[in-house]
């Protein structure tokens, strides 16, 4: 039977069209590619074609066959570990009226191709031979300068061609079309975008450094012809920076130049594209494989399927690649200076009106925030580098991978056109948010209900579209995937590490858990807020793991979304020395958690020991093999006396409290039989401090925050505190001493500004901060203390040093107004530690801080500047010298300094900030 729909693909380098769609998705996913299969049976024919070493599946073994227009059935070894079947594929021939031979024989899979051609390469190969075509001059004369290109929203640059493609290997030329509008590299050629170019000569400072930090880059690309094994880049390099001229002699660098001229530096790459493939994707320096989006790649693992060939290629729905289409790259920021995510679109409006987009969001190396350092790397300046060539080993691009989904079986880059096309390129800089004007409340009043709103739609929607594109939870199918990960550390050791668990958190005021996924199904019981569910996803509903019963992810009504559940992903590692804190983890309390976990880890046995005594780690561990709970007297306590803690990277509560169906209460309580009333007298040490913090809801500093509660350090060890965050709702942060949960406060939501009298760094706006001022006057609890703080979230602060430097200070501090200028520097206060005595505040707040607004918000946009003018005009006396805060936009002081009471270096993540916090308390 003749298979038709839209991810028919055509013969190879031909236009024509062998399908139709059909436009049913049920349609779609009842003819995969590999069909009906006979699993458990080989097939014979009357002529073998060839067999493959070293192919990871049966779609890939497919795969390969559906590419090759002589084969006509397939046959793979799936069994492991057997010689001369395992991992081959067998394609055969089928004569025409021909049928396979069917042996029955453990572990092969077999099956017949479809009539239509839908993988790429054999074809392009078989035609390759019959023309001979080679098609790539190498010893045409190369004009270094070839001319200038317009770069409309920037300026016009020159373009330098490389003399030298690769050590020994000169380059194409490049051309450069009359108008300056396009630049067209030939086959085996490098350009760069230059300030200047002089024949013969060459250094680092003539090429451009783009500030593309707040910007999109746009671009006219036309792949038509550039078939597997071709690839067409678009890159963005470090080289005005590079001081190593590399192998090549034009100072070239890049995530794939070490194979070429020898020299890496951190890559932002556009494209990596032929008509079949995409991928744009991320490199810190000597990491060749970073982080990449888009569609194709592959081979024992699949590659990019962000996509699919029905989207993008020859005669795909949205980006037909046999005609140019656009290209669109957006680095938006998250804050002034700080990258958020990476975004790219492909769009071909003339032709079609959907569009291909996606995001790179986050992305690590080595413990290292990839988008923190491009974050700098693009404020600094980026060299355009365009380049075009092929090879046969192109299956990272474009292969068809294990899944059998990617585009091409076998690359043939001696069929790549002569030239690809780059032209029309355009840079557009992000709108920067409006500065604020006038009386603070005028402006505040007018426009925060309906950001808010906005805000909170945006969310609803984010949250409604992550949940149901998630994958499935725990699965209890264990096959291959359920042993022990291991990754080796630092130190040589090696650990039990399982990454990327699925749980989730009700984040209702209670659920109900029912025998059947239907909100009409029996009420089994009750769950309270903060509990941490384990189980797997059956459309909007959790199936519980080791409980009866299931749990609404969401309940969609006409009009509105009910979340009561929230995915959250988890690693866990079992630790062979230490504690679990001491790893920048959490122990596992609860039984349910340890359950999880140790399956995760591959650990069967779901029965739980019970340790009554010491000597034992904390929480979860595993001794003999077996599952241990230790009691709170073993509290952090880690490995010992072959006792191994299992730890996870967020925390849990401590117990678990279900309730039955019999009561008519909507929110859990604790109630006493007592009728006695008591009155409870809270004693602090002297001085006391009340400690805000404000958080941004979105990014590392709730992780940050999360970690310093578990340390009970920060403001957490304050004797009081408050927690602000600008998102739509509270943010929980983690469990009291006393049992009780820590949650943020909701705030409008927070402006970022520039500190031009603090060397230009950005800080939270007066307005938002005035709107954080304004709440703690309304909490009141400052009033019971001598000092009131603000403290960055991501700063380690250790209260008690400061106590030690303001306590002379703190008899005066309830009837006297002090303030202490932390940014030694400039003489102010520091965006990263105000402090306040309780005096000064009241102060504040009793002359009305409206009084300072007027006049100076205009001209201290900074909340740390206009509070360092307000205390000055309220009359509040300076604390100098006392040298508190290692800020480097003030006074940067190394963590291990023991006079400082806060290190900052804006900690991008909780490893960064524990490192820090460890130096500081040794």
């Amino acid at each position: 039977m003749a298979l038709a729909g839209p991810w028919s693909r055509h013969w190879g380098l031909g236009n024509s069209w062998l399908g139709v769609d059909l436009g049913t998705q049920q349609l779609r996913e009842s003819l995969e590619f590999c069909g009906h299969v006979d699993r458990d049976t080989e097939y014979h024919t009357q002529e073998t074609l060839y067999w493959i070493n070293d192919i990871f599946s049966e779609e890939m073994c497919c795969a390969l066959c559906d590419g090759d227009p002589s084969c006509g059935a397939w046959t793979f070894g799936k069994a492991k570990n057997v010689s001369g079947m395992s991992k081959h594929c067998n394609l055969l021939k089928l004569h025409k009226g021909e049928n396979p031979i069917k042996y029955k024989r453990p572990g092969m899979v077999s099956g017949i191709r479809h009539t239509e051609i839908r993988k790429h390469g054999i074809v392009a190969e078989l035609l390759s031979k019959d023309t001979g075509n080679t098609n790539h001059v190498s010893n045409v004369t190369n004009t270094t300068c070839p001319g200038k290109v317009n770069i409309t929203g920037l300026r016009e640059l020159s373009v330098r061609s490389a003399l030298w493609y690769k050590p020994k290997m000169q380059g194409n030329p490049v051309q450069v079309p009359d108008g300056n509008w396009g630049v067209f590299p030939q086959y085996n050629s490098r350009a760069y975008f230059s300030d200047s170019c002089v024949e013969g000569e060459v250094n680092s400072e003539m090429y451009a450094a783009l500030k593309l930090l707040g910007t999109t880059i746009q671009y006219t690309v036309d792949l038509s012809g550039l078939g597997c094994g071709c690839n067409a880049q678009f890159h963005l390099v470090t080289m005005r920076y590079n001081s190593d001229a590399s192998q090549c002699g034009d100072y070239c660098c890049g995530a794939a130049q070490v194979k070429q001229c020898g020299v890496s530096c951190p890559t932002i790459s556009l494209q990596d594209a032929n008509q079949y493939a995409w991928s744009t994707s991320v490199h810190l320096s000597n990491d060749a494989d970073g982080k990449s989006v888009g569609y194709g790649g592959g081979s024992e693992k699949p590659g990019r399927r962000h996509w699919s060939d029905a989207e993008y290629g020859p005669q795909a729905k949205c980006i037909d690649t046999t005609w140019p289409f656009r290209v669109s790259v957006s680095f938006n920021e998250k804050f002034a200076g700080m990258l958020d995510r990476i975004e790219v679109t492909l769009s071909q409006e003339d032709r079609h009106d959907c569009t291909l987009k996606e995001s790179i969001t986050e992305y690590n190396f080595k413990k290292e925030s990839g988008l923190a350092e491009f974050s700098r790397i693009l404020e600094k300046g980026v060299t355009p580098m365009l380049s075009y060539s092929g090879g046969e080993d192109m299956t990272w691009l474009d292969g068809v991978g294990a899944d059998g989904k990617g585009p091409c079986v076998r690359d043939v880059p001696k069929m790549c056109p002569q030239s690809v096309k780059f032209y029309d390129f355009e840079v557009t800089r992000h709108e920067v948010a409006p500065k604020v004007s006038g009386d603070i409340l005028l402006n505040a009043l007018g426009v925060i209900h309906a950001d808010q709103e906005r805000h909170a739609m945006d969310e609803r929607k984010d949250r409604l579209h992550n949940i149901t594109h998630m994958e499935a939870g725990i699965s209890t199918d264990c096959v291959d995937d359920c042993a022990p990960m291991k990754i080796e550390a630092t130190d040589g050791e090696y650990v039990e590490d399982r990454q990327g668990n699925e749980e989730w958190e009700i984040v209702a005021t209670e659920v109900q858990v029912r025998a059947t996924p239907s909100f009409r199904g029996i009420v089994l019981g009750l769950l309270p807020q903060g509990v941490v569910l384990f189980g797997q996803r059956s459309g909007d509903w959790i199936k519980l793991t080791f409980d009866r019963g299931y749990v609404a992810i969401l309940r969609k009504e006409e009009y509105s979304t009910s979340f009561f559940l929230e995915r959250r992903v988890v690693s866990y590692e079992k630790l062979t020395e230490g504690n679990c804190v001491g790893a920048g983890l959490f122990p596992i309390n609860g039984n349910l958690a340890c359950k999880a976990a140790a399956f995760a880890l591959g650990y069967f046995d779901r029965t739980i020991n019970t340790y009554d005594g010491t000597g034992r780690p904390e929480g979860c561990y595993v001794k003999d093999g077996q599952l241990w709970i230790g009691d709170r007297g073993n509290k952090g306590n880690g490995a010992m006396h072959g006792a191994e803690p299992i730890c996870g990277s967020m925390a849990y509560p401590t117990s678990t409290t279900t309730t039955t169906t019999t009561t008519t209460s909507t929110k859990l309580v604790t109630t006493s039989t007592s009728t006695k009333s008591t009155t409870t007298t809270t004693t602090w040490d002297f001085p006391s401090f009340f400690c805000v913090t404000l958080m941004r809801a979105d990014g590392h500093e709730l992780e940050i925050l999360k970690k310093q509660l578990f340390r009970r350090t920060g403001v957490f060890a304050c004797e009081e505190y408050a927690i602000y965050s600008d998102h739509s709702s509270p943010q929980q942060v983690g469990v009291a001493p006393d049992g009780s949960e820590i949650r943020s406060v909701v705030i409008p939501p927070i402006t970022q500004q520039i500190n031009n009298l603090q060397g230009g760094s950005p800080c939270v706006g007066t307005q938002t901060m005035l709107n954080v001022w304004d709440m703690v006057h309304k909490d009141g609890r400052y009033k019971r203390h001598q000092w009131v703080l603000k403290v960055d979230p991501t700063a380690v602060f250790l209260p008690d040093r400061l106590k030690d430097k303001v306590k002379k200070q703190s008899d005066l501090a309830e009837r006297s107004g002090f303030f202490v200028t932390t940014c030694e520097r400039f003489n102010t206060i520091a965006p990263s530690l105000e402090v306040f005595s309780v005096h000064a505040l009241s102060k504040f707040y009793r002359r009305n801080q409206w009084q300072c607004t007027v006049d100076q918000i205009q001209q201290f946009p900074c909340e740390e500047s206009f509070m360092t003018q307000c205390m000055d005009v309220l009359g509040a006396k300076r604390l100098t010298g006392l040298h508190l805060a290692g800020d480097p936009h003030c006074e940067a002081a190394p963590c291990t300094d023991d006079k400082r009471a806060l290190f900052t270096n804006h900690f991008q993540d909780p490893a960064e900030w524990f490192k820090c916090f460890n130096e500081a308390i040794h």
